[in-house]
């Protein structure tokens, strides 16, 4: 193959990984929202919604790991498919079980799909684009996601409220695995991974090398941090800020609306990211962002009148914006390109875990008290953890025998 039809091929398939990524997160997302919607209206209690939430955490728990070691030695087109058809096949699953406990399998098989298809796509993307050409691309896949983002939450709830839940979630699993296998499909055949060095290692190896990843204590300090965070991003301003949503008594489409408003301004913000680097810290804008978002969820349930409510989250969504970015860049710079793979998947693992545990606590926490004082409980809790875990960072780093590591995170 000569150099141009080499650089076409490339283009070729970034774009065919743009439209799947797109596709993926679209359907990862409407699922994300409709899901505790449709298991409230099937009377279900929030412990059990928490329990189907973090269902997709807990495959990748138990998953990610093998799944990127497996990765290694496939075909990419193989294990795109592969995931991207189960994550497609969970909103199919939802679309014929109506019964609130038995929406745990297709939750399962949503998270055994995410486990093959991310390890697999970024991977491949970061494999193919290098140089000049990388920022160009990664500013278009994260636009791509934020896209996604913005109108998956009021497509999902329009589906649900014009049709019904199971019919919303049939059009988005028929959407996936049409659209998302299709691309994979016109993909390049020549997509197995450069280096075999993954595949030659056991398994067990993989799971010692990870291991031994946690040892770091600069990558352990910022694991910490994204776990508390991840509590109030991901779960309390995730499903049971949906549920809240739904109780004050606002249609599927009006959640959706409020969701999609919230995107669209953490979305905004997320551009200025980059200015923000050049002034604060990564570690401190991370805890910053949590602290600043936590506040807002202290206060979310005095403002129920619907202007109001509107300007909070647009708050909330303000302050938690560089929580996403500053997370990927603190971690993805502990690695070294050789251990980049798996090194994420270890991030994932420990997020996941996180967001695992949560969910079910949360859920019930929210039974216990009442949905409403969810939020000033649980920001309390975050807020605290999270200004422990600076302190004691920074008096780590201040130490005479500091890790080198730990004092170049904090000073």
């Amino acid at each position: 193959m000569n150099p141009l039809q080499s650089t076409t091929t490339k283009s070729k398939d970034l774009g065919l990984l743009l439209v799947l990524v797109f596709v993926a997160c679209f359907c990862e997302f409407s699922i994300y929202v409709l899901v505790p919607l449709a298991a409230n209206a099937r009377g279900s209690s929030n412990t059990w919604i928490g329990v189907l939430v973090g269902a997709p955490q807990l495959m990748l728990v138990l998953t990610l790991i093998p799944g990127t070691h497996w990765a290694a030695g496939w075909r990419r087109r193989t294990v795109l498919a592969l995931g991207t058809g189960l994550q497609g096949a969970g909103a199919l699953g939802h679309a014929v079980i109506s019964n609130p406990y038995a929406m745990l399998l297709p939750q399962l098989l949503l998270g055994l799909g995410l486990a093959l298809l991310w390890p697999t796509y970024l991977s491949y993307f970061g494999s193919i684009v290098r140089g000049d050409a990388a920022n160009e691309w990664q500013g278009r896949r994260a636009a791509l996601e934020g896209v996604a983002l913005l109108i998956a939450p009021v497509g999902a709830t329009f589906l649900a409220q014009m049709l019904s839940y199971q019919k919303a979630f049939a059009i988005i699993g028929a959407i996936t695995v049409t659209v998302a296998l299709t691309p994979v499909l016109l993909m390049s055949p020549t997509t197995r991974p450069e280096s075999r060095q993954a595949a030659k290692t056991s398994l067990s190896s993989s799971f010692r090398q990870a291991g031994g990843m946690l040892k770091h204590p600069a990558l352990l300090m910022i694991l910490g941090l994204i776990s508390v965070g991840a509590v109030l991003v991901m779960r309390v301003g995730g499903p049971f800020l949906t549920l809240y949503l739904s109780s004050l008594g606002y249609g599927q489409v009006a959640v959706g609306l409020l969701l999609s408003l919230q995107a669209l301004s953490k979305i905004t913000f997320q551009a200025g990211y980059g200015r923000m680097t050049q002034r604060i810290r990564p570690i401190y804008l991370l805890a910053s962002s949590i602290v600043l978002a936590a506040l807002t969820y202290m206060f979310l349930p005095a403002f129920t009148l619907p202007v109001f409510l509107v300007g909070i989250l647009l708050v909330s969504g303000a302050f938690s914006a560089s929580y996403n970015p500053a997370m990927v860049g603190l971690v993805s710079d502990q690695f070294s390109d050789e251990e980049r793979d798996l090194g994420m998947a270890v991030w994932i693992t420990v997020l996941s875990v996180t967001v695992w545990l949560a969910s079910p606590a949360l859920g019930a926490l929210s039974d216990a008290v009442g949905l409403a004082a969810l939020f000033p409980i649980a920001s309390f809790v975050v807020i605290l953890a999270t200004i422990g875990l600076v302190g004691y960072g920074r008096w780590i780093a201040r130490r005479k025998n500091a890790p080198g590591e730990l004092v170049e995170l904090w000073t």
